[in-house]
């Protein structure tokens, strides 16, 4: 993987979780993924990419929204993302937050994924 490989790798998830296109989502995670964040302490760590989307699908408080990506790092199959995300929650509550993501990849999908939020 290159640099613009993980950058596009990045970009276009982001687009299709955006878009709540999650059969698209599903297609960047490798079938034995880590996904990690704060928030759903009782939940994480969640291993499998079927957990992983149902994740999304439930108890994931996001309704809609937006995210920007303002830096992309990659190497040796890690990328690190920084970017900030505008949305609306299932409660219809405003949200916004800056987040760093971090990716492990394997055979170019991502087998471990970190969110933080600040």
């Amino acid at each position: 993987m290159t640099h613009e490989m993980a950058t596009r790798l990045v970009n276009d998830l982001f687009f299709y979780m955006d878009a709540s296109d999650w059969d698209n989502v599903a297609k960047y995670f490798h079938d034995d993924i880590k996904y990690e964040r704060p928030g759903y302490d009782s939940i994480m760590p969640i291993f499998g990419k079927n957990a992983v989307m149902e994740f999304f699908k439930g108890p994931r408080i996001v309704k809609l929204g937006t995210h920007t990506t303002d830096l992309v790092i990659y190497e040796n199959n890690n990328i690190v993302c920084l970017g900030g995300f505008k949305g609306i929650s299932k409660e219809n509550k405003p949200l916004q937050a800056r987040y760093a993501d971090y990716y492990k990849i394997q055979d170019d999908l991502i087998i471990h994924r970190v969110s933080y939020f600040c």
